[in-house]
Order: C-alpha cells, then structure tokens, then sequence
C-alpha cells in the first residue's frame, strides 16, 4: 500500500482573505490534507460553508491515506485557547488569514505558534487599493491611525458620514457630537445590531448588508444619505477599498482612510500554497536557545583554573573583580599571571606543576589548557563529580560557559553565543562599550 502524506493545516480565516486561501488550497491540493478553519464568528462560519462546498465533513481527521477532510470551527479564541487547539490538532503549518488590522489576534496566533512549536506563516493581503485612473479626485483623502483619530476628525467637521467599517469598533462614533451623523453598514447580524442600538444609534442609521460592494452600490448610498464623508480602513483589495474610494471620489466625498499597519510582514497566497505543497521551503522558526543566562551567587566560591597562557589570564582578570579566589594549576605562568598573583595574595593561589588526578575539586573549573585530550580529561571527571566545568576549547563539553563580562556601575552584563561565534560576542560587547563610554570593565 503506498503511504501519503497527509498535510496538516491550521487557518485562522478572518474575513474574505480566510475564504480565498481555504478555497484555493482545495482546489490546488496534491496530496490529502487535513485542515481545521477557524472563524470568529457563526456568519463567518456560514460564509465559508458556502465557499467551500459540499468536501467539507464534521472533523478534521482522514482515516484513510487518501482522504482530506476539512472541520469548521467557529467562536473567538484567546492566545491559550489556540495554544490548546494546536496541541490537539498538532498541525504541520499554521495559517493567519485575518484582517491587517486585527493586530491582537496576530499577537495571539503568534504567541501560541510560539508555545506550542508550530511553524507560522502569514498570508499577506493584496496592495491596498488600486490608482484610480480617470476619475475626478473632488473630495480627497484623509489618512489617520485608529478609530479615534477618525472620531475626533469628524468630530470637527459637520456633515453625514457613511461608516464602512463595521459594528465592531464603533464606541468611539457614538460620542453625541456625531451620533446623529453616522450611518452605520454593518453585516446583517443580530450582535452587531444589538451593540449599535445599545450605543445609541438609531434604527434609521444603520444600514444592515453583506457585501461585496460595487462602486455604483457606494455611489448609491452616498447619495441616498447625502454623505460629505466615508469612513472606511485601509486594506487589500479583498475588502472593496478600490470600490470606496473611487466611489467617493465620483460623488465629491471624502474619505477618511484608517491606515493600514505599517509593513504588513507575510508571504502572498501563491507563497503560502508554493511552501505547502513541497515546491519551496518553509522559513525557518524563531530559533530557541538552550543556555538559559543564570546569575549565581559566587561570593566565597574557589574556582580552579587549569592552565596558565592567555585565555587563563583573560579569565583571571574577570574573576579578579568577583568576590572568589582563584587557584590556577598550570607548569608554567603567562608573565602577567605571575604579576596577578604576585599583587593579590589571598586571592589568587598559584600551584606550579601539571594537572593531576583529583584536581577536580571546589565549586566551579574553568579548563583552559592547550592540550586538547587534557581538557577532554579535565571535562569527563568533573562530570562525573557534578563539577561545573568551562572548556575552551570544546563548547560540547562544557556545563557552562564563561562569558564576555561587562560592569558599569552596579550592572553585570554577561554576553555568550552558547559557544559558537565568539567574534559575534566580541563584536556585540564592542557595540555596547561604544553606548556606555567610559568607566566600566570589560572582559
């Protein structure tokens, strides 16, 4: 029997970008899929019933090699909540079809991805907008960044307003200054009339449609309400902003436009069904380290330090400005290591002769011969002594790692790339002694 491989998919659909991906991937699919779209509200559910079609069954969950199957769930989902459903689905990739502006559920899709170990791609919208080409521009365009803004700029300027931005943030229009003024399209739905007439709005104002709309649709209703202006957001071309702003335009309307977020990150739908499909290669995930940074009290600690050339000076001179002593076994000394001990007795205890068995010892060991077998020696006993150990020469074989030390004032930076650029560290300690200045320590 020969074996698919069943490509498991997480979507959050959002709005109309969520229906065209879904579709699109079952139209294109190779291989069987498993696929569980997620939608906020029942409407949106509904509306992607329709869009996909009679393949949709009741659970996302193919029994045999060559089945797909497709589950719709509906309801709005916290970070933690999602973080439960990729646990459950375990999903190959996850999908974020929602709205540019809903930036808190990106927030939360991301948080989750990031918790549960999922790769995450982001479908990004269509350009905002089209050029209006031979049209005339009578009203202009006013661009500003959240609802509030739009509120307090229409706030000042008299005249009806057509709305085109839903139910869902419409607290900040309901203000008495502009109540009387807003006409509300909204999606013909029993929440969003409900929220709108508790604001305050009258029946009379609000306009319940689904889209999509045409430019002559826009033009109508601009005309019927006698608006002098349109509220609408910033968006691809999935959500009918060409069609606003050109309507407006003809009637002579301005359009006060939420911006978009700036830089939209994400790849196009082409992109995203190109990665899922095997013909390009998914992005790499946020990398997650392994060294955890921990501070330890080592007042008191002796530290052993087993040689006595550059790398053993460099580390002394960092000990030096820690509340320990130091004892460096070595045959021979690193002229400026003798100085050291030489003007810190007490501090620093100097044993001339070759490591030795039973060296291993104390609270913390730092090997920094040249000999490569010795520091493999010097590791291997003070794992098996639960020694914490440093090894120069071999990251693999250290319990910590000694880092780029940085004091100023009573702040202790430690900087380590685990081992594995040690001109990146140095390169990154330059570039934060070049923000501090003068008078701190580096080692």
């Amino acid at each position: 029997m020969v074996i698919f491989a069943v490509v498991r998919l997480m979507v959050f659909a959002g709005t109309t970008g969520g229906r065209q991906f879904a579709g699109e991937f079952m139209r294109t699919a190779q291989n069987p899929y498993c696929m569980a779209v997620y939608t906020a509200t029942e409407y949106g559910g509904e509306l992607l019933r329709e869009a996909l079609g009679p393949e949709e069954s009741g659970t996302a969950d193919p029994t045999t090699e060559r089945e797909s199957s497709i589950e719709i769930r509906t309801g709005r989902l916290g970070a933690e909540e999602m973080y439960a459903e990729m646990l459950r689905f375990k999903p190959d990739f996850v999908v974020d079809c929602t709205h540019p502006h809903a930036q808190m559920v990106t927030k939360n899709i991301r948080a989750a991805c990031g918790e549960a170990g999922c790769r995450y791609l982001r479908l990004r919208r269509g350009a905002a907008g089209k050029p209006i080409t031979g049209k005339s521009l009578q009203g202009g365009v006013v661009y500003v960044d959240t609802m509030d803004a739009a509120a307090e700029f229409l706030k000042h300027h008299p005249g009806r307003i057509l709305v085109t931005t839903g139910s869902k943030e419409t607290d900040p229009l309901a203000q008495e200054e502009l109540r009387d003024r807003v006409f509300l399209r909204i999606l013909p739905l029993e929440d969003g009339l409900q929220k709108c007439r508790a604001l305050g709005f009258k029946v009379k104002n609000l306009i319940c449609m689904q889209g999509p709309f045409s430019e002559d649709l826009n033009r109508a209703m601009l005309r019927q309400i006698g608006a002098s202006y349109l509220l609408t957001r910033e968006s691809g071309d999935e959500g009918g902003f060409a069609e606003k702003l050109s309507a407006a335009a003809l009637e002579g309307v301005t359009a006060v436009v939420i911006r978009q977020p700036t830089e939209e990150a994400g790849y196009t739908l082409e992109k995203i069904l190109s990665i899922l499909m095997g013909r390009e290669q998914a992005p790499e995930q946020a990398k997650k380290f392994c060294w955890f940074p921990v501070f330890r009290n080592i007042q008191g600690k002796r530290v052993v330090i087993v040689g006595g050339g550059n790398i053993a000076l460099r580390r002394v001179k960092t000990l030096l400005r820690f509340d320990c002593t130091i004892e460096i076994i070595a045959p021979d000394l690193h002229d400026e290591l003798t100085v050291l001990a030489a003007a810190n007795p007490g501090v620093i205890e100097v044993m001339r002769r070759p490591f030795a068995d039973g060296d291993c010892r104390l609270d913390y060991l730092v090997a920094a011969t040249g000999d490569r077998e010795l520091n493999h020696r010097i590791s291997r006993e003070c794992l098996e002594k639960n020694i914490p150990v440093s090894v120069a020469d071999c990251r693999e074989e250290s319990t910590f790692y000694f880092p780029a030390v940085i004091l100023w004032d009573q702040v202790v930076l430690g900087l380590s790339s685990g081992g594995k650029d040690h001109s990146l560290v140095r390169g990154t300690a330059d570039k934060i002694r070049n923000i501090i200045g003068e008078g701190g320590y580096y080692g």
